[in-house]
């Protein structure tokens, strides 16, 4: 049964083309609860996080913040965008556009829609990239990339192995 309608869900998501109110209302009811359920069990386990829902902006975001080391961010945007050709149909243009719940970390956007997913999905997606934050610390140096030249040699050479 389960099944069933993690598929029924999915073709919904492929065909459906909710508006911004429905999206908003997404934002409210399913993922900032979402997140919240993740700050409490991290704040638990004394790692400080916060979270918070900004309906005027359509935003939802969950951050953890880690002294000396970047802070992991994993937000959820209402975004916009212009109605696919297939999806068009008699009284309905490019026009009306449509809105996503869109993934983004501190990086940028990741590029995928949540808004078929149901609370436990919103809090293992949340998870999946948590465990990735995770491991990007775990295997970077003791400087972040983006702080590399600061570590290279002053003579601007590669140097090879």
């Amino acid at each position: 049964h389960l099944q069933q309608h993690q598929w029924r869900r999915r073709l919904a998501a492929l065909v459906d083309f909710p508006d911004r109110t429905r999206v908003d209302q997404y934002l409210a009811d399913t993922v900032a609860p979402a997140l919240e359920q993740v700050r409490g069990v991290l704040q638990q386990h004394e790692w400080p996080a916060e979270c918070g829902f900004d309906a005027s902006a359509g935003r939802a975001w969950l951050e953890v913040r880690r002294d000396e080391q970047v802070n992991f961010l994993y937000e959820v945007r209402r975004t916009t965008y212009e109605r696919p050709a297939y999806a068009r149909s008699a009284g309905i243009d490019a026009a009306d556009g449509f809105a996503r719940a869109d993934v983004f970390l501190r990086r940028g956007a990741l590029g995928y829609d949540l808004f078929a997913c149901d609370e436990q999905e919103v809090i293992q997606d949340v998870l999946d990239q948590f465990e990735k934050y995770l491991n990007f610390l775990q295997v970077t140096p003791g400087h972040l990339p983006w702080e590399a030249s600061r570590h290279e040699p002053e003579s601007g050479e590669f140097q090879g192995r």
